[in-house]
């Protein structure tokens, strides 16, 4: 079975799975990085945002063939619910124009299998727009986690 095939999806995710990777991810990193005074904590920190970036550019590749596909079972394309879970990330952080976030199409019609500002730049987020994002615009709980984080960043 080609895991690739249309039909194939469908079975190894379940409509969800791939597109929960556009979760905050390198965004974070990046924005947490001037923070980090250790240089062996700097690195490991750089390594992680270099595995991340790969993964992320690859789950979108995945993705990109069927972007104009209905998503099982919600019947919208592919690339729209993308576009969603991006415009709900920049709403949350409170970043909406101009959008720190992208799909795998833009509006232009064009593949943006690595979205990156107009320097080709991963674009950074803060702490405070991370941590919104996480609690979906509440301060301090919500979204992912409904009772709060313990910690330092909350």
């Amino acid at each position: 079975m080609n895991p690739y095939d249309a039909a194939c999806i469908n079975i190894w995710y379940d409509g969800t799975t791939l597109h929960a990777t556009f979760l905050p991810r390198a965004h974070a990193d990046l924005g947490a990085i001037p923070l980090i005074s250790d240089k062996g904590v700097l690195g490991a920190a750089a390594a992680v945002m270099g595995v991340e970036g790969y993964h992320a550019a690859s789950i979108r590749t995945l993705l990109h063939p069927y972007a104009s596909e209905a998503l099982f079972p919600y019947g919208a394309p592919v690339n729209a619910v993308i576009n969603a879970i991006s415009a709900l990330r920049d709403a949350a952080a409170g970043t909406t124009m101009p959008r720190l976030e992208a799909g795998i199409i833009d509006v232009n019609g064009n593949d943006t299998l690595v979205p990156t500002n107009s320097a080709s730049l991963l674009n950074a987020r803060s702490v405070a727009q991370v941590l919104s994002i996480v609690y979906l615009g509440g301060s301090g709980k919500g979204g992912f986690y409904p009772m709060g984080m313990n910690g330092l960043f909350k």
